[in-house]
């Protein structure tokens, strides 16, 4: 078998059937892929009828296991697989039609690749916190460090190959067992893939992603990014210098907030004219730009101090 595709879910059920259906609709003989969906705790309430149905249309199976967080689900799905190359992506995501196939042709013609990336785009917004999303266009593609080589590879669109994720023992606990279920488990896996290989960037190969709709789910979302990122660089021995970030301490978040200021009247205020935004956005995103980012930041202050102020 090629691929293994590899649907952590938990409490989306409209999004998941979504996801579902658009990869039992791609443009790849069917017997030469499978789809492995975790759901992440034992008291489910999808319709598990249909689950069978669709369970019976194509290469699909569907798990239960006790609650862990989406990296613990991922690492069940690998131990499942049978594919040379393991496909990621999120239960609130859709895949393009050609995705497996331009994904897993990548990988072919690329030996010196581990793991590749694709492009993730934002689906139709229902919500003023989604069009901001979309307009910031804020997962499209991989964070670079400061010699430009890739670090991060969302597990909403990328591939490995099975072999180096086996080496690695797949996804790391250190997160789960810090209290985060998503967040920066997806940046030390490709920190740690590094070691074995070169990441990659493939930006023909799309899905369409629901990002969070609500102010407060927003703010939870980067509060645990910013935890993350920093478990993932002392994890790696990797400095915040390297990704282009301020050492998390209590003195430079403010240096932070007042940089950001800065930053976004100096940068983004010509983005939102250069892209034709209306004028009665520009502080309603604005305000949406500093949240995130300081709120990252704040994230990552939290662990520093927790971790007793170690970290690089």
């Amino acid at each position: 078998m090629i691929a293994s595709i590899i649907i952590p879910t938990h409490n989306r059920y409209r999004t998941f059937i979504k996801c579902i259906q658009s990869l039992l609709s791609q443009e790849f003989e069917h017997w030469q892929f499978e789809i492995i969906a975790i759901h992440d705790g034992r008291e489910c309430d999808y319709d598990m009828a249909e689950i069978e149905r669709l369970g019976a249309v194509g290469n699909f199976r569907f798990f239960t296991i006790d609650k862990g967080g989406a990296g613990e689900a991922r690492n069940f799905g690998i131990s499942q697989a049978q594919g040379r190359y393991i496909l990621m992506t999120d239960d609130d995501c859709v895949a393009a039609s050609d995705w497996v196939s331009t994904m897993t042709g990548f990988m072919d013609t690329h030996p010196e690749m581990v793991a590749v990336g694709g492009q993730v785009l934002a689906v139709q917004p229902e919500t003023y916190v989604q069009s901001y999303i979309k307009f910031k266009n804020l997962l499209r593609r991989p964070v670079r460090n400061v010699k430009g080589e890739i670090v991060t590879l969302i597990t909403a669109n990328v591939i490995y190959r099975k072999e180096v994720l086996e080496k690695m023992s797949g996804f790391s606990q250190l997160f789960r067992d810090r209290g985060i279920s998503c967040g920066g488990e997806d940046l030390d896996l490709a920190f740690r893939a590094k070691k074995y290989g070169h990441l990659g960037y493939c930006e023909s190969a799309i899905v369409f992603h629901h990002h969070r709709s609500t102010l407060s789910a927003l703010t939870r979302q980067h509060f645990n990014y910013g935890r993350g990122v920093f478990i993932a660089c002392v994890n790696n021995g990797i400095s915040y210098e390297e990704l282009n970030f301020s050492r998390p301490t209590a003195i430079n978040i403010i240096k932070h907030w007042c940089l950001s200021c800065w930053r976004l009247y100096s940068v983004s205020i010509p983005e939102y004219r250069e892209k034709g935004l209306r004028l009665r956005h520009y502080l309603p995103y604005f305000f949406l730009d500093l949240l995130r980012r300081n709120v990252f930041m704040v994230g990552a202050v939290y662990e520093f101090y927790s971790h007793g102020g170690d970290g690089r």
